[in-house]
């Protein structure tokens, strides 16, 4: 017990160490960069982020980055800068020190993960039709800069995207709910990537925000890479914290699909659209359960911090969507009884 608490103390103290630091070379790079004196600070999701808000002698406040990498921070300082250059729905990139610190504008508005809390159908449609026109702009001004040349291809090899279908059986196995047989080779073919172009990727609606003028913003661009655009509409509407509204979301599907597309036909991006989702809804509630180790947590604060929906309201929204989505595709048909024998093992936990 005594080197449990030992440990303990040491890794607080290591957090404690490691924040301290950031924020000293955050304050110092932004002084050195903007010319300006930062007179406070604000830590938007917590100490641990890798951003922190600081406040700016003139009054105004930009936001300080320090990536893990350098590899990084080059690869979103160099996103940035093209997209900006196109005035696209992101933060403008007001400077870096050419290593792994860099400085955006702060953006004003609320997450859009809050916004759509309890969102009625006509909310939850307006909020997500904002937040996919943003993304087609910025796919479409990211090939105009000749991003996909500069940034790395995601799940480009068929490893990815076996261990990618066999989440529903190591969830399955947990929730004591099998996994049914799949035709892996077919959806091997299905989910390869067809033209690798720009994507987010990490488009949750934790990653943006809804300013005043009901406009969508995206923000956190280190992980963006190359693969099929569909995927990002997938991150978007597969998330734990949309509300479920299914006509809803059919009509947007309708409206964006063609928008995402590229070569594809408008049947064979649907089709790819829901079986890409539904694995991808998959991933989301093995993070979930991941989590849940001492019982759910305030969805409130999950959303305030920035975490994953560790609620059973998000899970079940997850399972109700993903059986939704699974159904319209034959090859992942056999998951819809899946998504909802799982919704009822997880009421039992």
């Amino acid at each position: 017990m005594a080197k449990t608490r030992s440990r303990s103390k040491s890794r607080s103290r290591s957090k404690r160490e490691s924040a301290d630091y950031r924020r000293i070379a955050l304050t110092r790079a932004t002084e050195s960069l903007l010319q300006k004196q930062v007179v406070g600070i604000e830590y938007p999701g917590g100490k641990s982020r890798e951003s922190y808000r600081l406040l700016l002698e003139c009054g105004s406040s930009v936001i300080a980055t320090r990536r893990s990498s350098l590899q990084l921070a080059r690869r979103e300082v160099s996103t940035l800068g093209a997209l900006n250059v196109h005035e696209a729905p992101v933060p403008r990139l007001l400077g870096t020190n050419h290593s792994q610190i860099l400085i955006q504008e702060d953006l004003v508005g609320q997450r859009l993960s809050e916004a759509l809390k309890g969102a009625d159908a006509d909310r939850y449609r307006q909020l997500i039709g904002a937040a996919l026109t943003g993304l087609a702009a910025i796919q479409v001004a990211a090939s105009a800069e000749g991003l996909e040349s500069k940034v790395d291809a995601l799940g480009d090899e068929d490893s990815w995207i076996h261990g990618l279908l066999h989440r529903p059986q190591v969830i399955g196995d947990y929730l004591k709910a099998p996994a049914p047989a799949l035709d892996q080779a077919a959806l091997t073919e299905l989910l390869r990537i067809r033209q690798p172009r720009f994507i987010k990727w990490d488009s949750r609606p934790g990653n943006a925000l809804v300013t005043d003028a009901g406009t969508v913003k995206w923000f956190d661009w280190e992980h963006a890479g190359k693969r099929n655009r569909l995927d990002d509409m997938a991150w978007v509407m597969g998330d734990e914290f949309l509300p479920d509204h299914p006509a809803a979301e059919r009509s947007l599907i309708d409206q964006f699909l063609p928008l995402y597309a590229d070569d594809l036909d408008e049947g064979e991006a649907y089709r790819y659209l829901m079986a890409y989702g539904s694995f991808h809804m998959v991933v989301r509630l093995g993070l979930i359960l991941k989590h849940m180790t001492d019982g759910w947590w305030d969805l409130d604060k999950c959303i305030q911090e920035d975490k994953v929906g560790v609620t059973l309201e998000c899970a079940n929204a997850l399972c109700r969507r993903g059986a939704r989505w699974s159904a319209e595709c034959e090859l992942t048909a056999p998951l819809a009884d899946w998504f909802a024998a799982a919704e009822r093992k997880i009421a039992e936990l």
